[in-house]
């Protein structure tokens, strides 16, 4: 009898440990790295350096003052299309941000996302989707962006149209 009772006792022993030690898993119910990066991103972004490949004007002169606005007013979905608006200054000729479309998280949602140029104009043209390496510094608040716009790609401003193509590098910051 006293065997069968240090038995169970040692048996229900186990058992606590063996929930215990199961307690606080993740099943799901936690953060993804997409919700969290979109935390993050979801901002009033204003333009701080920008450098193009693209022949042009001083890069930083043509866009002071410029915003990128990301998913500004938009619930996360995991896997989701999300928006964003790009406002320049008057006079922009040039720039490799169409005004408004949309982005989703790319294969590393820590530092990849993906401009979807396809969907531009309800998918009527010859854009291609343009993936975006990105990194965050100080404290999240300042933002990088390099891409690569493809040969032949132009996007129309203020009913101009000029050529955009080559290596981008903007740099954005919020409050």
């Amino acid at each position: 009898m006293k065997h069968s009772a240090r038995f169970l006792s040692l048996l229900l022993l186990v058992g606590a440990g063996f929930v215990a030690s199961n307690c606080g898993s993740d099943d799901g119910g936690g953060t993804s790295q997409q919700q969290t990066q979109f935390t993050k991103l979801q901002a009033d972004w204003t333009v701080s350096s920008v450098s193009g490949t693209s022949g042009g004007p001083d890069w930083n002169d043509e866009f002071e003052g410029g915003v990128l606005s990301l998913a500004k007013s938009q619930t996360f979905s995991e896997n989701g299309e999300f928006t964003y608006t790009f406002s320049v200054p008057d006079g922009v000729v040039t720039s490799p941000w169409p005004a408004e479309g949309l982005w989703k998280f790319g294969s590393n949602a820590a530092s990849n996302i993906t401009r979807l140029d396809s969907k531009l104009n309800g998918g009527v043209g010859a854009f291609a989707d343009v993936p975006m390496t990105y990194k965050l510094e100080n404290g999240d608040k300042t933002l990088t962006l390099e891409f690569t716009i493809p040969e032949g790609t132009s996007y129309s401003i203020g009913g101009k149209t000029a050529s955009v193509t080559g290596n981008w590098t903007f740099i954005f910051t919020r409050p």
